[in-house]
């Protein structure tokens, strides 16, 4: 009897299913964009779901539903009575290089502007660069740059972004604080990052001290943010300036943010890795001699460099494949291990400091050859299909230090510049020999 009732009633039952469906997504879109935007799901069921709930929302009309999720995307031309100063920057862009393949040669890119915005009733978000403005409007730099097309945005909130329509669908923002008055926000969709943060985010501050160093403001930070990173924070800052920490998953109202774009250009996350990808600023890179000459002036103790490092990883992801061989070898030449996240910022500026020689593979840990004498020879192994990844060859060249790549072996069938990989031994060695001054 209930099969023949919808067989009867098949294009009724379809039609009240599909409202129905409807109706439950409008009710319920905080929480389907809540599911959508936690990235820490992983299990196969969390997957399927992701997949109905992004199906389900793309073919809806969300201007029929006026949800309050969609912002439209505004550019420099619609916000440019916000623009309060600006600067002219260069592009710094070092090819490194690379042991038995290239020498190492700079490319010459057009300045930059980075303008300082005003923005009232601004709204910054946990993990995201994104920031909310009045009358459903949102501010996203990322937009503005040359090569979002291939970038897989990190921000934590958002769900789509439409070029064509330019807008994005973002998560309901979640409120759990005061509104500040006066803000500088240092939170980021890469804030955890010691190598993003440390030329993203901190070299603002160098910025608006020229400009605000009296003035009473806040410096927003993310509550999770690396101790290294805050400890910077603290060294920087004006002493008039107090520090603020956002909770994980929420947002906060400021009255008044002093809003700067980023001071360089890291993607943030990419399937292929092209050169353009990684863009330092110089603004960025003179904060950072900046606080590296005042900090070990303080902190550091003039020694002599004796100290051979070996930088590892902790992770399996982007490392040696060959590991017990390269340990063998490192061994073998006294080479002390370091898990540079794993030290204050007093030891590694002491112990990098100390370096005659480093070698690893590459990493966020090799951002710490910052706090090493010129002249300081580096070694960083890498994925043969990250050899246009600057950020590091642009950062050893700045500071003045003997940097090279050594290269995957050249056998090795690799597409994925994020996979593992093992390196030529005995060509290491041969760098740590003539890097050394020593005799075979």
């Amino acid at each position: 009897m209930i099969n023949n009732f919808f067989l009867q009633n098949k294009k009724l039952i379809v039609i009240i299913i599909k409202w129905l469906h409807i109706i439950i997504i409008k009710c319920c879109l905080d929480q389907y964009i809540k599911i959508l935007t936690n990235k820490n799901e992983a299990n196969y069921f969390s997957k399927k779901l992701l997949v109905l709930l992004k199906t389900d929302l793309q073919k809806l009309d969300l201007n029929s539903l006026k949800s309050r999720h969609k912002y439209s995307l505004v550019d420099d031309l619609r916000i440019g009575h916000s623009v309060v100063a600006s600067l002219v920057t260069k592009n710094h862009q070092v090819l490194p290089e690379v042991i038995q393949f290239c020498s190492e040669s700079k490319i010459e890119f057009k300045p930059v502007t980075l303008n300082i915005y005003k923005f009232p009733e601004a709204i910054v978000t946990y993990g995201s660069d994104i920031i909310r403005l009045n009358k459903g409007e949102c501010y996203w730099y990322k937009t503005q740059q040359h090569f979002m097309y291939k970038t897989i945005p990190a921000d934590k909130d958002v769900y789509s972004y439409d070029k064509k329509d330019k807008s994005v669908l973002l998560a309901k923002a979640k409120y759990g604080h005061k509104k500040l008055t006066k803000v500088v926000s240092l939170v980021g969709a890469q804030d955890f990052s010691w190598a993003h943060f440390l030329v993203e985010c901190l070299p603002k501050l160098k910025i608006l001290k020229k400009y605000y160093y009296n003035e009473k403001l806040t410096v927003l930070i993310p509550k999770l943010l690396d101790e290294n990173c805050r400890e910077i924070v603290e060294f920087i800052k004006s002493p008039d300036w107090d520090i603020y920490e956002l909770d994980k998953d929420y947002s906060v109202v400021c009255e008044d943010l002093y809003y700067i774009d980023s001071t360089s250009w890291l993607t943030d996350h990419s399937e292929t890795l092209i050169l353009g990808d990684t863009m330092l600023y110089e603004v960025a890179l003179e904060a950072l001699r900046d606080f590296v000459l005042n900090y070990q002036k303080l902190e550091i103790k003039p020694a002599q460099r004796s100290r051979r490092i070996y930088l590892r990883r902790d992770s399996t992801y982007r490392s040696l494949i060959n590991v017990s061989e390269v340990d063998t070898l490192l061994e073998k030449y006294n080479f002390e291990v370091i898990y540079a996240h794993e030290l204050t910022l007093k030891l590694k500026s002491e112990i990098f400091y100390q370096a005659e020689l480093i070698v690893g593979p590459g990493s966020s840990g090799f951002v710490n050859i910052i706090f090493c004498q010129k002249d300081t020879k580096i070694i960083s192994f890498i994925n043969k299909n990250r050899v246009w990844d600057t950020y590091l060859p642009t950062l050893g060249h700045s500071f003045d230090l003997d940097f090279k790549y050594l290269l995957s072996n050249e056998e090795e069938d690799i597409n994925d510049p994020h996979t593992s990989y093992s390196i030529d031994v005995l060509m290491l060695e041969k760098e740590i020999i003539r890097s050394l001054n020593l005799t075979e």
